[in-house]
């Protein structure tokens, strides 16, 4: 085969693995910068004054380990699966997935409860936003801000939160945050998963979509703050709405959750 009919299967092979990114080639800065992929790249062509065979091509996009599938995860992550068992979420990638998993649903596996608010009829959700099997995915606010867009809903105000958990309390009933360990950004995957796989959590997830629950989250406001998080004495560790770190992109809170709303008969 000649040479130049052998280098136009190569780079076709290498903008498939790109996930048919247009306007991207295996010599973009994304890829130059990625170490793996440039070894990949190098293997592949040498000194670059020789054409890989097809069978070099083949070795390497079947290699997991390569960075050309590294690149290709990247750019276009698989699907995660979901399971009823224990969760171990590494990177941003995996847990955006969960997020959109979570849009994708609907609120259908979530129940409400109408009720009076400021002289207006809403319907609220029982409990936290969940994946579909009930676990509890902990939420920046602009995902918060997306699912709520996303089902029609919106988020309440502090004033409404106030009302919602005064409802929740007298009409369902409130229980204890369980803090879990120090939310530094190093160790907030370790966080998260401690709680989407804390089995009173899961509990709760399931008594909430009977019952409205209140006080086992700090819940986001319509401006981004976060209210609630009851001590056992039912007094709140945020007392009042705090915006701390909640128009960070990159920085969850195992307890950062969301109770959604919107007016009754509405769609928005």
């Amino acid at each position: 085969m000649p040479n130049f009919l052998k280098l136009i299967i190569v780079f076709v092979l290498v903008v498939m693995c790109s996930c048919r990114r247009q306007n991207r080639n295996i010599m973009h800065e994304d890829f130059r910068e990625n170490g793996e992929a440039r070894n990949a790249f190098q293997r592949l062509f040498g000194r670059g004054d020789r054409v890989p065979t097809g069978e070099e091509v083949t070795r390497e996009l079947s290699d997991p380990s390569s960075g050309m599938n590294a690149q290709c995860a990247t750019l276009r992550p698989e699907r995660t699966e979901l399971t009823t068992g224990e969760y171990d979420i590494q990177t941003e990638t995996v847990r955006l997935d969960l997020v959109q998993q979570i849009i994708d649903a609907g609120p259908d596996n979530m129940t409400s409860t109408t009720m009076d608010i400021g002289g207006r009829c809403f319907e609220v959700l029982n409990d936290h936003v969940t994946l579909a099997d009930g676990t509890y995915l902990p939420l920046t606010c602009p995902d918060a801000e997306r699912i709520a867009n996303a089902w029609g809903y919106v988020m309440p105000t502090e004033s409404q939160l106030m009302e919602i958990g005064r409802y929740a309390r007298q009409n369902g009933f409130q229980v204890p945050a369980i803090p879990i360990s120090p939310n530094n950004l190093e160790d907030r995957y370790d966080n998260m998963n401690e709680m989407m796989n804390n089995s009173v959590m899961r509990a709760r997830a399931e008594t909430g979509r009977t019952r409205m629950i209140d006080g086992h989250f700090k819940w986001y406001t319509n401006d981004c703050r976060i209210y609630g998080f009851a001590r056992r004495d039912g007094s709140f560790y945020q007392r009042t709405a705090s915006p701390a770190h909640t128009r960070d992109e990159g920085y969850y809170d195992y307890s950062h959750g969301v109770r959604l709303m919107k007016p009754c008969g509405s769609q928005l």
